[in-house]
């Protein structure tokens, strides 16, 4: 067994924010499907909630496998604040100029964690990052 902790995680202010919110959220959550599933299991002499009682249990799983990854992400993060002095890193907002005509995208450049590339977050670590 590794007792080796893993290395900090760089992550803006905002990804951190947003990612802690999304924990608070999905924590506050747990009571709510929690009662879903005894309620569900105080009905099982109905044969039809077997599938939905499969889903809530999937639902459940995917929480909590959300919150996990959440818990240690933010464990394990370490905030950056953006650079101020006109070098792209963590947290700058970069442009690329496409040959296609389609006009500059913006992303802003963060930390693996909370990349989104639909939502114009690229991580530094990726390759055009």
């Amino acid at each position: 067994m590794s007792t080796t902790a893993p290395h900090p995680q760089e992550i803006t202010p905002e990804g951190h924010r947003r990612l802690s919110a999304e924990l608070s959220r999905l924590i506050a959550e747990r009571p709510r499907l929690a009662g879903e599933l005894r309620r569900d299991r105080e009905d099982e002499g109905d044969p039809t909630q077997s599938s939905s009682r499969a889903t809530m249990h999937t639902a459940q799983a995917a929480l909590e496998r959300r919150i996990a990854e959440l818990e240690s992400a933010l464990a394990n993060a370490q905030v950056v604040e953006p650079r101020r002095d006109g070098s792209a890193g963590l947290g700058s907002s970069v442009t690329l100029e496409l040959d296609d005509g389609d006009g500059p995208i913006e992303y802003t450049l963060v930390g693996a964690i909370e990349a989104d590339p639909a939502a114009g977050r690229l991580s530094v670590e990726s390759p055009i990052g």
